[in-house]
């Protein structure tokens, strides 16, 4: 196989791997919230609502900001990594690992509405835009990224300052969320 052909086919397959990655990621860290929910309930501070659409009904959607915000940040570091192995730039594993784990939560979020609200899919999907907590966690995994993700010498201070930008995104992110709480 020729360079021509073969550098950009390691690129697609570096981006798919750490698009995987962060797709699994921030399952695994949904999981983890639903798994530890009962040991957190009676954590001091603000609660994250909606953190947990399947259980809107019964009233037991929120879960603690601490517990939520450790959840993804770890979540974001998995991924992170990920990319980092993958050898993406920090900035290009900023905004990929935040637009996916965006769009992956928001997925799930409206079939989520969509199944516990019984409601057409349209107003899931309208519901789910206006979910803080997925533009909360689409934050601390791209912060997360950005910080890990690789330094590349060409133009780094470039790369070092869109991975800081990506990061104060992310805190910006935190901080409209909690207003919103």
């Amino acid at each position: 196989m020729s360079n021509r052909i073969r550098q950009p086919a390691v690129a697609v397959l570096r981006l798919l791997a750490t698009v995987l990655a962060t797709v699994a990621s921030t399952t695994l860290a949904t999981g983890w919230l639903y798994w530890i929910r009962g040991s957190v309930a009676h954590w001091p501070g603000p609660s994250v609502a909606d953190a947990l659409p399947l259980d809107e009904l019964p009233g037991h959607d929120g879960i603690s900001l601490i517990a939520y915000v450790a959840a993804f940040t770890v979540a974001g570091m998995l991924a992170g990594l990920t990319a980092r192995a993958a050898k993406v730039s920090r900035g290009a594993a900023g905004l990929s690992l935040a637009a996916t784990a965006g769009l992956w939560l928001f997925a799930v979020d409206a079939f989520s509405l969509y199944v516990v609200r019984q409601v057409p899919l349209g107003l899931a999907v309208h519901a789910a835009a206006g979910l803080p907590v997925v533009y909360l966690a689409a934050g601390l995994v791209g912060a997360a990224g950005a910080l890990l993700g690789r330094e590349t010498p060409t133009g780094a201070r470039t790369h070092r300052m869109l991975a800081w930008l990506t990061a104060a995104g992310g805190v910006v992110v935190l901080v409209a969320a909690l207003r919103e709480s």
